[in-house]
């Protein structure tokens, strides 16, 4: 079993294809599946109609992919340092302090489930509930994914241009939905995030960390650019 020198951290799996067929199966399901749930139930799939039940769907993926990789996320998280879980927890009191500051100084744009380019980017605690627990389960499924696609590649820069290519064509789905100015925004920083990920998760001890704080920035960028220019 490959041991990774930088993250300290194993991929436990009897059969590695499969244990990655499931993986990429079930985060297609976790983070695809919703608009179809929440339609089903009668209910507009906004965010920000709806945070505490978008917060308890991506809670309840969480706790599947907790239970299905148990083994390999215990290796992960165990070996990330102490001052790097601080330092997240500081920096969610950032977030908090960042979306209060919002609310207060500029006209957030109305929840209106027609307005497409907002309903995901309306800076508000509701909101802000919801992305921590959606960006986490990206975040795990990232690791998860790039830990065992380093096993069967050995080659990071491989890998890095795999998801670069995977997260570029995901998000120009958007093209259907949003403008196009906001889709290239999101195409290109998304493609940029996914050739670094792989690299600092398997350079760094504390990867996850910083690539969720990373994730987070994105959306910050995306957040402040509708307030602008709606208020």
């Amino acid at each position: 079993m490959h041991r990774h020198g930088f993250t300290n951290a194993r991929v436990i799996a009897k059969n590695l294809p499969l244990y990655i067929y499931g993986l990429i199966t079930t985060w297609l399901i976790a983070l695809g599946a919703y608009p179809l749930v929440f339609t089903s139930l009668g209910l507009t799939p906004s965010y920000a109609l709806h945070p505490v039940y978008f917060s308890l769907y991506f809670l309840f993926f969480l706790c599947v992919v907790r239970f299905l990789y148990a083994a390999t996320l215990k290796e992960i998280f165990s070996h990330i340092s102490v001052s790097a879980w601080r330092i997240l927890a500081a920096f969610h009191i950032f977030l908090i302090f960042f979306f209060v500051f919002l609310a207060y100084n500029f006209t957030l744009p109305p929840a209106d489930p027609a307005l497409t380019l907002v309903q995901f980017y309306t800076p508000t605690l509701g909101y802000l509930l919801v992305k921590i627990f959606e960006v986490a389960l990206q975040q795990v499924f990232i690791v998860l994914l790039v830990l065992a696609l380093d096993e069967v590649f050995k080659d990071h820069l491989r890998i890095a241009i795999g998801f670069a290519a995977g997260f570029f064509v995901a998000h120009l789905q958007l093209a259907f939905i949003l403008p196009l100015s906001f889709v290239t925004f999101f195409a290109a920083s998304a493609a940029f995030a996914g050739f670094l990920f792989p690299y600092i998760l398997l350079k760094t001890r504390n990867g996850f960390v910083y690539t969720y704080m990373f994730h987070w920035l994105f959306y910050l960028s995306a957040i402040c650019y509708v307030v602008v220019s709606t208020s």
